[in-house]
């Protein structure tokens, strides 16, 4: 038996061919830019490189706990795993709806781009192929991680105030880094990691104006609407001008009554002068 990668997964992160009763020197064509991880029962036993090789203990000594009566290795999975960046992987996703933060606008976020993606561990690998062998189905997974790394990553940027709905296609590529780093995170149980962002575009859908808030304010809650306040009581009305035209009218009287005893009272005067000097 001579077992190798099929041809249509040769392109794939991973190849799985899963083998029933597998006979002792079966052999096994590694070619290069891939390993093979042998999986036993959902674990991974060894790794196999690039090379020729004939499944027996003697020459490959991690098959020791393998073999089974009968003379053969049992059921095993073959996974044939690409050791070199996998380029040219699509992904993209809706974001929901982002708040800018200057303006108070608003509008639904959309990212899709290409990435390059690279095995960092085998096994890891080798564990998931063994019970889901589709390869595309591990990539999706993948995709959605870094729809998820991207949605928060923006997030951050728009509430902060580092990205902008006018500038975005200029910033998102100063935060690609922070993407890839967020992903990678995301991926390190899957035993692969986020090489690069290849591409990368951001789109913007069902945009809203907003009531900018001033620099380093909270928004300002709105009241709830409610019943309108009751108008505030008249002031009562002025009496300063009426007491004015009061005064004003005693006054007059007071001079009109007073001008005759003030004229007899001259006279009086003018007469005692006239005898005092005569």
């Amino acid at each position: 038996m001579d077992i190798q990668r099929p041809p249509d997964g040769r392109t794939k992160l991973f190849s799985n061919v899963h083998v029933d009763a597998v006979p002792l020197g079966s052999a096994v064509t590694v070619t290069q830019h891939e390993c093979c991880v042998v999986v036993k029962g959902g674990q991974p036993v060894g790794k196999l490189d690039a090379g020729r090789w004939a499944l027996d203990p003697g020459g490959v000594p991690f098959l020791q706990g393998c073999v089974e009566p009968g003379n053969h290795l049992g059921t095993l999975d073959l996974v044939f795993i690409t050791t070199i960046h996998v380029q040219g992987t699509q992904f993209g996703g809706r974001l929901g709806r982002m708040l800018e933060r200057e303006s108070g606008a608003s509008a639904q976020v959309m990212a899709t781009g290409v990435y390059t993606i690279k095995v960092s561990d085998p096994f890891a690998v080798a564990r998931s192929a063994a019970s889901s062998p589709d390869s595309d189905a591990f990539l999706r997974n993948v995709s959605a991680r870094l729809v998820k790394a991207a949605q928060g990553t923006l997030q951050r940027g728009f509430a902060n105030g580092q990205l902008t709905f006018d500038r975005i296609d200029q910033q998102i590529f100063e935060f690609t880094p922070k993407i890839v780093a967020a992903t990678s995170a995301q991926l390190t149980s899957e035993g692969v990691q986020l090489a690069e962002i290849e591409r990368i575009a951001v789109h913007l859908q069902d945009q809203q104006p907003g009531q900018p808030a001033a620099a380093g304010s909270a928004p300002v809650a709105q009241p709830a609407p409610g019943p309108m306040p009751a108008p505030a009581p008249a002031a009562p009305p002025e009496k300063k001008k009426g007491k004015s035209k009061v005064a004003l009218i005693g006054c007059i009287v007071a001079v009109v009554l007073g001008l005759p005893i003030l004229v007899l009272l001259l006279a009086g005067l003018a007469g005692a002068v006239y005898w005092f000097l005569g």
